[in-house]
């Protein structure tokens, strides 16, 4: 069984589904893709700003629907928060929801360069008494075009997820070879789906979990795959090891 620590399942609050139905056509196909929990992670300070009892609210509801449909996946709270100066600040007012309930947080990195107060931001987060776990940074321009600016994050704790996506190719070429190096360098600890929708952005941890068992071994794989998960799902210490 899998565990997805990254998914847009919840309906209407940001660019996943937009209806329960679409919601859990998303959730079938995780659970036929080998996928046994999630957690429910909506965008969170950028275009999209749900509050945590409106994303508290919308679990509930998913829950209720996938016990009705007989749909066999545990669904966890989770927030993916932008990278922002005010992280720290918001984290402080109870704004923001954790992986599972964990000490674990997802974080995004923007899109285009590697801003210069990261470090700075991310260590105030894990001064506030969180793990920030950046998803996806094979998507930041700067470290798809150098893998090794991830590296200075994680010496100061910082963890991090590639996209399964990413891994297969959906956002080309570039952004795969990005993906494939990082696993490769063992410079990040596990791997998302980051799904959005059954059609359009599906699920696909089981092909990335081929494609990285072929990149690094049967037994590496397994710890992307299966322990870190399993130690943010469980609240457990990790040492960043992979």
């Amino acid at each position: 069984m899998l565990i997805d620590l990254h998914a847009h399942l919840l309906p209407g609050l940001d660019d996943g589904p937009q209806d329960m139905d679409e919601a859990l056509d998303l959730c079938r196909q995780a659970v036929a893709d080998g996928v046994g929990k999630a957690c429910a992670c909506p965008h969170a300070f950028r275009t999209y700003r749900p509050k945590p009892e409106r994303i508290l609210a919308g679990l509930t509801e998913l829950r209720e629907a996938l016990r009705a449909e007989g749909i066999p996946l545990e669904v966890g709270q989770g927030m993916e928060c932008h990278l922002i100066p005010e992280l720290p600040g918001l984290i402080a007012a109870g704004e923001v929801l954790t992986l599972a309930g964990s000490r674990y947080l997802a974080v995004e990195l923007p899109f285009g360069s590697l801003p210069p107060n990261s470090e700075e931001v991310l260590f105030r987060v894990a001064l506030a008494g969180l793990v920030p776990v950046v998803v996806h940074p094979e998507r930041n321009s700067g470290i798809a075009t150098k893998p090794e600016r991830l590296r200075p994050l994680l010496e100061q704790g910082v963890l991090a997820v590639v996209g399964a996506d990413s891994l297969t190719g959906a956002f080309g070429r570039r952004t795969q070879q990005a993906a494939q190096n990082l696993v490769r360098r063992r410079l990040v600890q596990g791997v998302v789906s980051d799904a959005h929708h059954a059609g359009r952005r599906p699920v696909r941890l089981a092909t990335a979990q081929r494609i990285v068992t072929g990149l690094i071994g049967r037994e590496a794989a397994q710890r992307l795959f299966q322990d870190f998960a399993c130690r943010v799902w469980e609240d457990e210490a990790y040492d960043g090891g992979s």
